[in-house]
């Protein structure tokens, strides 16, 4: 088991290492104590065993931190469990990244705090996806950053 002293020493290379059952039993507390440089070296596995409760305590930087790899790896109860702020951090590519299936369980709150910019990037198949309590709950700016691929995926899902 890692202790929460040591996190702060180890270096990317060593966090890599840690296996994900290990990833798993780490307190919200010890997620958060992982700089960002080295929260993007973890794998999809170990961004996998991190449990909700940690996922939803990190912070803008540390979210903003994940690449589109470990976004997309997010599970759908890790993915549920986002804030507003910290979906509202992530950039065009990471929103892209979320699974279509993890975009239809964001409520519509959590999905209103997305970016005019996450919107525009979401794939055809992310809008296409969205329920019509998604769809109607979308901002003036949101819908006015939907692109016409986006509006006539919404046109053939609805």
């Amino acid at each position: 088991m890692i202790l929460f002293s040591m996190l702060p020493l180890l270096t990317a290379d060593q966090i890599q290492a840690i296996e994900t059952q290990d990833i798993a039993k780490l307190s919200t507390a010890q997620i958060r104590a992982i700089e960002t440089g080295d929260l993007e070296k973890l794998s999809a596995d170990q961004i996998k065993a991190i449990n909700t409760a940690a996922i939803a305590t990190l912070t803008t930087d540390q979210i903003k931190s994940l690449t589109e790899e470990q976004i997309q790896a997010l599970t759908t109860d890790q993915i549920s469990r986002l804030s507003t702020v910290q979906l509202g951090v992530l950039s065009g590519q990471q929103v892209k990244a979320i699974e279509t299936a993890d975009i239809a369980v964001l409520s519509n709150k959590q999905l209103a705090s997305i970016s005019t910019d996450g919107i525009a990037a979401m794939s055809d198949e992310q809008i296409a996806g969205l329920s019509t309590s998604q769809i109607s709950g979308l901002t003036t700016d949101q819908v006015k950053a939907l692109t016409i691929d986006q509006i006539k995926a919404i046109e053939t899902a609805d």
